[in-house]
């Protein structure tokens, strides 16, 4: 389905009928720009009833802006069966609400796009958190803005997969300061290829790395070498 012209609603009820369910094991939508929540805007808006009703039994959800941005309003929550959750966008813009997300296996934040996030992101407040097994961190230029604070948990791991940067908060705006929580922090060989050849997570605020409690360690070996991390 498309809305070249406008705007696609999900989960709007026709003459008194139930709402629609969509059942899939992989649902990947794709629109200019995104918005989550109560009182979401975007070219694609998916309400916290859509997120917890309509999307109930996805198991994988792949959320792209190709031109813009995923933005997140209040009442953010995807539904506890969900596995895998890919957020594909330029930037990821809090509204001043605190944004949890999770997903039983991984999140993904990437931007396959050719256009940068915002180089300017006011912060608003609010916290994003997000958990899963393990958070993926894509590539591509991306922001992270409208928080400030910012928490990933990996109960296995947060793997760096490819060359890229990530920003929060953008040139000139407050702070945001970054907690991640994992027992393995993985830098893949990937980040060494492509654009920069490297991965870089820039941050005005406070970084803090922490390995839960009663974690090993030694998270074990791994087959990814030779890769490029700068953290600044």
């Amino acid at each position: 389905a498309s809305g070249p012209s406008n705007a696609i609603a999900l989960n709007k009820p026709v003459n008194g009928a139930a709402a629609a369910v969509i059942q899939a094991k992989q649902l990947n939508l794709t629109a200019q720009t995104i918005g989550l929540g109560n009182g979401a805007t975007g070219a694609l808006a998916l309400s916290a009833d859509t997120l917890q009703t309509t999307l109930a039994s996805v198991q994988g959800l792949t959320l792209k802006a190709y031109n813009g941005n995923i933005a997140f309003a209040s009442g953010v929550a995807f539904a506890p069966t969900l596995q895998n959750l890919t957020l594909d966008a330029p930037a990821l813009l809090g509204s001043g609400a605190d944004v949890n997300i999770s997903a039983g296996a991984s999140v993904t934040l990437v931007n396959h796009s050719a256009i940068a996030g915002a180089a300017s992101v006011p912060s608003t407040g609010g916290t994003l958190t997000i958990e899963a097994a393990e958070i993926d961190l894509g590539g591509g230029v991306q922001t992270i803005g409208g928080f400030s604070q910012v928490n990933w948990t990996a109960s296995k791991q947060i793997l760096l997969a490819g060359s890229g940067a990530m920003t929060l908060g953008g040139s000139g705006a407050a702070p945001v300061n970054l907690s991640m929580t994992t027992p393995d922090l993985l830098v893949g060989g990937a980040t060494a290829s492509g654009t920069g050849s490297q991965f870089i997570l820039t941050t005005l605020g406070n970084v803090s790395i922490a390995r839960p409690a009663g974690a090993s360690a030694n998270p074990g070996s791994s087959s990814q070498i030779g890769g490029n991390f700068a953290l600044k």
